[in-house]
C-alpha cells in the first residue's frame, strides 16, 4: 500500500556525473523545500521518493539538474500531487515552549524514534509528515537509529513476531523513505562470521547502527556469558551482559569486531547493579540463565575522523570509552575512559558535574575537543553516599583536553525534567543544542532545544522516545 504522504516522482534521464534534484512546496505558498542532490542515472530515468509534507494538502513539485557547477531548471510545469490521510493513528504532540525567533529556522522538522510505535516524522508546531508505513504490516517491534544521506534510515528490528523475547532485535534493515527495505542482515547471520573470526556470538543487536564514511556500517551487538564464582562478587557462576561493536563492510559482512569481555575489567559491575531478566524492558535476550548482571549497556557510538576511532558509550559504567579502531588497523585497546573513576578530570565547581547513565555522546563537528551528550543522571540522583538524592537530566557540552586529561564543561543545561533512561543529544547550526529527555514519570519526552545559556527555545513533548533529531529536512541528516 502506498504511503499517503509520501510521492514518488519521476524525472527523464540526465547524463552521468551529473546531479538531480527535487523541489516541491504547498500550492500557493513559497515555503519550498528539495531533496538531496543525487547522481543522474545516465540512460535511466531518475526516481525520487518525496518526504517531509502535511496530510490531505496539495503540493507542486519539479525537478532540476547540477551540470558542472550550474543549476538547470529543466522540469516545463510543475507537478501536482496531493497527499492522503495517513492509515495509522499517531500519538498526540504537545508543544510546551513554542518556536520563538531563537529557534533555528533552518531545522523544521522532528524525526522520533518511538519505542512503543513506529517511528516518524513531524513539523515544528506537530503535523506528521512522515511515518514507516511498513511497521505496521510487518508486525515487528523497530527502533529507529540513525539517517543517511539522501533520506534513507537504519534501524533494529524483531525476528518474526513479537514475542516470545529471543526474536528481540535480532535484525538491522535500511530502509527508504517510502519504508522499502534495502537491506537487512540478522543476529545469527552475524554471529556465524564471529564465531568464524574466533571470538562470541551476539543475542541481539542493539541501540545502534550507523554508516561511517567509507561505507561501512558499524553496530552494537549484545553479548552473554557465564563466568565463575567470584566474578563481580558473585557467590555462584553468573550471568553477565557484555557488549561487541561491529563493522560490517559494505555488503554487511563483518569485517571487525571488538569484544567488551578482551578489552574491560570485567569485575567492575554496572555502577547501579543493574541486571536482566528475559523480556525486560531496555534489555537483550537472556538466554543462558533467569537473570544476568548488565554490566555495561553500551547505547551509543561515534566515528572520529581525524582519528579513525570510536567513542563508545556505556550506560551502566557511567563511561565514555574511546576504542583504538584506527580505520580498522587498532590495537583494540580503550585508550581512555572518561566519567566517575575513570581517566580525566573535571574542571568544575558543580557537586556533581559528571554524566552518569548517559546516552548519544558525539564529538562535535568531526573534531576532538568538544563533546555533546545527554546526562540521564541516573547516579547522581540515587541517594548519598552514592549521590545527591535529586536533580534533574541534563544537556552537557564538554570541552575535553586530551593532552592534560582535563575535562570543562561549556553548557550543563538543567532541563526541568528527569528521564531515567533514553535520550539524545545534538548540536545545531545555529549553535544551540537540541537534547531528548525520552521518557518521564508521565512517560513521555521531551525534545528540547536551548540556548548556550541553557535557556530553552523550544518543547516538544510526546509519546516515550529513545531518540528524536531536529533536522531541515527528511533528506539531510541532522547536524552532529
Amino acid at each position: 500500500m502506498p504511503n499517503p504522504l509520501v510521492a514518488p516522482f519521476s524525472a527523464p534521464a540526465c547524463p552521468v556525473g551529473d546531479f538531480i534534484a527535487v523541489y516541491f512546496y504547498p500550492k500557493n505558498t513559497l515555503k519550498i523545500s528539495q531533496t538531496g542532490w543525487v547522481p543522474c542515472s545516465g540512460i535511466l530515468s531518475n526516481n525520487i521518493f518525496i518526504a517531509g509534507m502535511r496530510a490531505n494538502t496539495t503540493y507542486l513539485m519539479n525537478y532540476e539538474v547540477e551540470s558542472g557547477g550550474a543549476i538547470i531548471k529543466t522540469g516545463p510545469t510543475a507537478l501536482s500531487f496531493t497527499t492522503g490521510t495517513p492509515t495509522e493513528t499517531f500519538s498526540l504532540t504537545q508543544v510546551l515552549v513554542p518556536e520563538t525567533t531563537q529557534a533555528d529556522p533552518s531545522e523544521k522538522v522532528v524525526l522520533h524514534a518511538y519505542l512503543t510505535t513506529f517511528p516518524f516524522a513531524t513539523d515544528f508546531t506537530g503535523n506528521v509528515v512522515w511515518y514507516y508505513q511498513q511497521a505496521a504490516d510487518a508486525g515487528q517491534l523497530m527502533l529507529l537509529t540513525r539517517s543517511l544521506p539522501g533520506g534513507d534510515l537504519f534501524m533494529t528490528a524483531s525476528g518474526e513476531g513479537t514475542s516470545p523475547t529471543p526474536t528481540a532485535n535480532q535484525l538491522i534493515r535500511a530502509i527508504d523513505l517510502a519504508g522499502n527495505t534495502l537491506r537487512e542482515t540478522n543476529a545469527g547471520r552475524v554471529s556465524e562470521q564471529l564465531v568464524a573470526m574466533g571470538t562470541d556470538p551476539i543475542n541481539s543487536f542493539s541501540h545502534d547502527v550507523q554508516i561511517l564514511p567509507n561505507g561501512d556500517t558499524m553496530v552494537i551487538g549484545a553479548t552473554e556469558k557465564i563466568f565463575p564464582a567470584g566474578t563481580q562478587g558473585s557467590t555462584a557462576p553468573v550471568d553477565i551482559l557484555g557488549d561487541t561493536i561491529i563493522i560490517l563492510d559494505s555488503n554487511w559482512q563483518v569485517k571487525w569486531f571488538w569484544n567488551s569481555y578482551d578489552q574491560l575489567d570485567i569485575n567492575r559491575p554496572a555502577v547501579l547493579g543493574e541486571t536482566c531478566t528475559n523480556g525486560q524492558g531496555g534489555c537483550p535476550p537472556v538466554l543462558l540463565a533467569p537473570i544476568a548482571n548488565d554490566w555495561l549497556h553500551g547505547n551509543s557510538l561515534d566515528y572520529i575522523p581525524s582519528e579513525g576511532n570510536l567513542l563508545y558509550s556505556s550506560r551502566h559504567q557511567d563511561w565514555l570509552m574511546k576504542i583504538d579502531y584506527n580505520n580498522g588497523t587498532g590495537t583494540k585497546n580503550v585508550l581512555w575512559r572518561m566519567g566517575v573513576d575513570g581517566d580525566f578530570a573535571i574542571n568544575s565547581n558543580d557537586p556533581y558535574p559528571w554524566f552518569s547513565h548517559q546516552h548519544n555522546a558525539s564529538f562535535e563537528n568531526g573534531g576532538t575537543t568538544l563533546i555533546t551528550v545527554y546526562d540521564d543522571g541516573n547516579t547522581r540522583v540515587s541517594p548519598p553516599p552514592v549521590g545527591l538524592g535529586s536533580g534533574n537530566s541534563r544537556g552537557q557540552e564538554l570541552m575535553v583536553d586530551q593532552t592534560n586529561m582535563i575535562v570543562t564543561p561549556v553548557l550543563n543545561a538543567d532541563l526541568g525534567v528527569y528521564s531515567a533512561a533514553l535520550g539524545s543529544a545534538q548540536l545545531l547550526p545555529n549553535g544551540n543544542h537540541m537534547f531528548q529527555a525520552g521518557t518521564s514519570s508521565t512517560t513521555l519526552s521531551q525534545t528540547i532545544e536551548v540556548r548556550p545559556s541553557g535557556a530553552q527555545v523550544y518543547n516538544m513533548q510526546a509519546t516515550e522516545s529513545y531518540r528524536a533529531w531536529l533536522r531541515p529536512d527528511m533528506y539531510h541528516p541532522p547536524s552532529n
